[in-house]
C-alpha cells in the first residue's frame, strides 16, 4: 500500500506531531508489521518528520 502524504500550507503553525504527517505517524507505524507498507510525498520536511517517529516505515521522495 501506497500513502500519499499531501501536505498543507498550514502545517507551518502547528507542532509536528499536527501535522499531516505527524498526525499519521502513529497508525502508519503501527500498519507496517501487517502489511507491505510505504509513504511518498512530494515534501521532503514532512517525510524526514515520518522517519523520525515512524523509522520503520519505507518512504518515497516524490519529484517532478
Amino acid at each position: 500500500m501506497n500513502i500519499d502524504l499531501e501536505s498543507s500550507i498550514e502545517d507551518c503553525l502547528r507542532i509536528p506531531a499536527r501535522t499531516t504527517a505527524g498526525l499519521p505517524a502513529t497508525v502508519v507505524s503501527d500498519e507496517v508489521g501487517r502489511r507491505p507498507l510505504m509513504v511518498s510525498s512530494f515534501d521532503p520536511g514532512a517525510l524526514r518528520l515520518l522517519r523520525r517517529d515512524a523509522p520503520s516505515v519505507s518512504l518515497g521522495l516524490l519529484t517532478w
